[in-house]
């Protein structure tokens, strides 16, 4: 086009068309314009979009016999009318031939499976539909799998016992166990039970745990065995799920663990023998429930999670998208984009790291993207935060036993709403002052807090000792550990000889150290700030009897056992000094001596006002005004 200007007519970005005028030095005139409007060459543009495709039967996931045939039907639409579509079959089996048909009819399956069937309808253009139709035909049963204790599934390191005991409720006729932490100190936390089951197929499946406990077992009966057997799954090498588990409670039987959409793969179970109990290994059932559409599903962060640090790993399943479609991350409903890469083992899960996050609650959502970079209907959202981990560590005071008021039983955020264990049966309590402490931080610093209670009613320092490294490997994040003990401890069955002595002025190496209080509350400290958290201590409240049902103190303050109490206490100042722990300790003992008419449900645990008390207390030590 020489000696021509070419003029381009937009409307945003949509191409309208073009203009042809004669060469001029100063550019296109106004006046050349109306001139010549009369004489546009148009070139017509359009988008080209996907047609839709959709399966009409069957309608929803079957099941059938293998031999049984499976009546199909499909439709399509083009909202720009590029007919004739083609359609596309593929049934899952590369025994079964594809289909053009847009009804291929009966189609027979004859081997046991599941099987995914798609429809991809394109366009006479060629232009297919990137979301291809979804169903699902199971032939034959739904996939189920045992792993057992003596199969080779199944894997130990270090060391653990095999029971065969007669008339033990085991799964088949043996099972495993570690003794705990009290019993063997040749037993080491690391030392884990391993079984790896099988994932044939993208689902929705049902990982249910069998332990044994009759009390024929091992002779130890029920009291024995863990209430935290603390159980780690992974799929595909990421991990989907952590619990502790009451192996006390509902012994020779399958127990649902829970229900994981899953990814075709392995899935593990890991079992340590991190307890201050003995833990049982005997086996571990997954069943296949069902398939469905397919979706998106962020596995960290968990919804209402929180995070310490600033730069945090998240994780999403991929659940059956098509080859080439990708899964986006936004946060905070920014419109930046962080594109999730592969990562784990066997493939369908993405991973992206979240850096320079502020100390503030935050939104995370995945999404779906397909080859060509448009958005699908797949997401999941999560809420999370950034802030600081809090990690409760004592006895039953901790726990929240006795708490009569349910009003504070969960904090503002909803993170918090358990207290901790409280025998025989090792059950949560519901109270306690955790949920309230979250609160008072939360609202004095302006950021998230999170307040975990590992407290268990009967815990004298020496359990607290000996269950600490199971609860550190359990909290990474933790940034502070809350830790008072002396209630049980000061009294008579505490030790073979009676109450426990303080070690008041002892240092390691001296004569009465080994076993006292301050020798048990010094493994405590050193274990927490080994693994980098930082670790507050508080002064144990006065008791105002020798046991929650006994008769009460004449005056409390002048009782035997509370002399040993406001001996542990000055440990607990020693301890400070010589641990260089800046943070002053909560005075539970005075605030609960001057107000023991109104804090205290029995002898020795607080009320519903007691627990907002040291809740109160807590929360002035940590700098909270």
């Amino acid at each position: 086009m020489a000696g021509r200007r070419i003029l381009l007519l937009c409307a945003g970005a949509l191409f309208l068309g073009l203009l042809l005028f004669p060469a001029w030095k100063g550019g296109v005139r106004a006046a050349d314009i109306s001139q010549r409007l009369g004489a546009i060459y148009t070139l017509i543009l359009r988008t080209n979009h996907a047609p839709d495709g959709r399966i009409v039967t069957p309608a929803a996931d079957v099941i059938i016999s293998a031999g049984e045939s499976v009546y199909f039907s499909g439709s399509g639409t083009d909202s720009d009318g590029d007919t004739p579509l083609q359609y596309q079959w593929d049934f899952g089996d590369q025994n079964i031939a594809g289909s053009t048909l847009q009804t291929p009819g009966a189609v027979r399956f004859d081997t046991n499976g599941s099987y995914s069937v798609t429809l991809t309808v394109v366009d006479s253009r060629g232009k297919p539909d990137p979301d291809p139709a979804l169903v699902h035909v199971q032939v034959g049963p739904r996939f189920s799998q045992i792993v057992d204790d003596r199969d080779a599934a199944f894997a130990a390191t270090g060391q653990w016992n095999e029971d065969t005991s007669a008339g033990c409720d085991q799964y088949a006729d043996s099972s495993r166990f570690g003794l705990a932490a009290s019993e063997s100190a040749a037993y080491s936390i690391a030392d884990t039970v391993t079984w790896t089951l099988t994932v044939p197929y993208y689902g929705l499946y049902r990982l249910g745990g069998w332990w044994p406990g009759n009390s024929s077992c091992y002779s130890e009966g029920t009291g024995w065995v863990s209430w935290e057997a603390d159980h780690k799954i992974l799929n595909n090498g990421v991990v989907v799920d952590a619990l502790l588990v009451n192996q006390g409670k509902n012994t020779g039987q399958f127990n649902t663990l829970g229900e994981y959409w899953l990814a075709p793969g392995s899935l593990e179970v890991q079992l340590p023998r991190a307890a201050a109990r003995a833990v049982r290994a005997d086996a571990m059932q997954l069943q296949l429930l069902e398939q469905g559409d397919r979706r998106v599903e962020i596995i960290t962060p968990a919804d209402n999670d929180l995070f310490s640090s600033s730069t945090v790993t998240v994780k999403a399943l991929k659940y059956e998208l098509p080859t080439g479609w990708s899964i986006r991350f936004a946060l905070d409903g920014g419109t930046t984009a962080i594109v999730g890469t592969s990562c784990g083992s066997g493939g369908g899960y993405v991973c992206a790291e979240l850096s320079g996050l502020s100390r503030s609650e935050h939104t995370l959502e995945a999404r779906a993207v397909d080859s060509s970079g448009a958005l699908q209907p797949y997401t999941d959202t999560v809420h999370f935060g950034v802030g600081d981990y809090y990690v409760l560590i004592g006895d039953s005071i901790t726990a929240g036993y006795g708490d009569d008021d349910s009003s504070d039983d969960v904090s503002a955020d909803g993170r918090n709403r358990n207290g901790g264990w409280i025998p025989p049966a090792y059950s949560l309590a519901t109270g306690g002052y955790g949920q309230i402490l979250n609160d008072l931080l939360t609202s004095a610093f302006g950021f998230p807090h999170t307040m975990i209670n590992e407290g268990v009613g009967g815990d004298t320092s020496k359990e607290g000792a000996e269950r600490l490294p199971s609860i550190l490997a359990r909290h990474p994040r933790a940034t502070h550990f809350l830790v008072f003990f002396g209630t049980n401890d000061s009294s008579s069955w505490a030790t073979a000889a009676g109450r426990r002595p303080s070690g008041l002025g002892l240092r390691s190496g001296d004569t009465g150290y080994a076993g006292s209080f301050k020798a048990y509350m010094q493994e405590i400290i050193d274990l927490i700030q080994s693994a980098g958290h930082q670790v507050v201590l508080a002064y144990c409240p006065v008791a105002l009897g020798e046991d929650v049902t006994t008769t009460p103190f004449a005056d409390p303050d002048s009782a035997e056992k509370n002399q040993y109490i406001k001996e542990y206490n000055q440990v607990v100042d020693e301890l400070r000094a010589e641990n260089g722990i800046s943070l002053t300790a909560p005075d539970l003992y005075t605030q609960f001596l001057n107000n023991k008419d109104s804090w205290f449900s029995d002898n020795l645990h607080p009320n519903g006002s007691g627990y907002q008390g040291i809740a109160w207390l807590w929360s002035q030590a940590l700098g909270a005004r």
